[in-house]
């Protein structure tokens, strides 16, 4: 190429923009959410594309639900990867929680989700349905706006109310029980006082000598009229008077001893020998320990 020469030339070319139909989402029914809690929604993915397999990734756009609920796609169809001309069954998740639920405006709403699917070869969009049907009996924004009470708050102030009222009547009867007690002390004492009125200033009773018994001021009995501390055995006659019996004759440990068995070391069987073990292995102990 010269140094100033310009080169020049035409032609086309041509930009695929938007959608180019590989990619086909197709939204299940319409699910029905009626209490607080979570629902999935289903729609099917379809790699159009005859020859290239395709990753797909796929996101929810935000919505008006962003103000009652919290969506998102199951986190095991967020991405994936699609063979050519294959589908997927992919859930969107819907969940609403007690407050959200309860706070709805109307009895029933139906919620527009936009799930968006990215490929390498194409776009798309689809719109899934999610239907909340609200109870009647659990109230509303309305009936709490109002000054009303949820039925939440009507269980707890009515167990509130039980259990306050169980426990002033239990404190009701230990304050009588603590009364009718203190009652019965002040009884027990006025009592104890009119029998020391009554009877405080009269003389004891005399004490009356039991028969046969040594005067109270009589001295003590003297050991001289024991006779049995003052005997020659000094009242052990007894222990002297015992028969001795004689010794047991001394066994002769030989005398025992099976045929075979080699005579016991001094101190007998060996601590954990039995005398099978010994006639056996009586020998070999005695050779190793220089018995013999």
């Amino acid at each position: 190429v010269q140094s100033g020469l310009t080169i020049a030339d035409t032609g086309g070319a041509t930009f695929q923009v938007g959608s180019q139909g590989w990619i086909d989402l197709t939204p299940g029914e319409v699910v029905t959410l009626d209490s607080d809690g979570w629902i999935l929604a289903n729609l099917t993915v379809h790699n159009r594309h005859p020859t290239n397999s395709q990753f797909i990734r796929l996101d929810v756009e935000n919505g008006e639900w962003r103000d009652y609920a919290s969506v998102r796609v199951n986190s095991a169809d967020s991405s994936f990867a699609l063979d050519p001309d294959l589908k997927r069954v992919v859930s969107v998740k819907f969940q609403m929680s007690e407050t959200q639920y309860l706070n709805m405006p109307e009895d029933e709403m139906i919620f527009n989700i936009t799930v968006k699917a990215e490929g390498d070869d194409d776009v798309a969009e689809a719109i899934v349905n999610v239907k909340v049907v609200k109870d009647s009996s659990a109230g509303g924004a309305d009936a709490q706006s109002g000054g009303g009470m949820g039925v939440v708050d009507i269980l707890i102030f009515i167990l509130g109310g039980i259990v306050s009222i169980g426990l002033v009547l239990v404190l009701v009867k230990v304050i009588g029980s603590t009364s009718r007690e203190e009652e019965e002390i002040l009884s027990l004492s006025s009592y104890q006082s009119q029998l020391e009125e009554t009877y405080g200033s009269m003389p004891a009773a005399p004490d009356v000598p039991v028969a046969g018994a040594p005067p109270s001021d009589s001295p003590p009995a003297l050991p001289i009229t024991d006779t049995v501390a003052n005997s020659a055995y000094g009242g052990t006659q007894d222990i002297f008077e015992q028969q001795v019996a004689p010794p047991p004759a001394a066994v002769d440990p030989a005398s025992d001893l099976p045929p075979g068995a080699p005579p016991l070391p001094p101190g007998g069987l060996p601590e954990g020998w039995d005398m099978q073990q010994w006639v056996h292995y009586g020998a070999q102990y005695r050779e190793q320990h220089g018995l013999d």
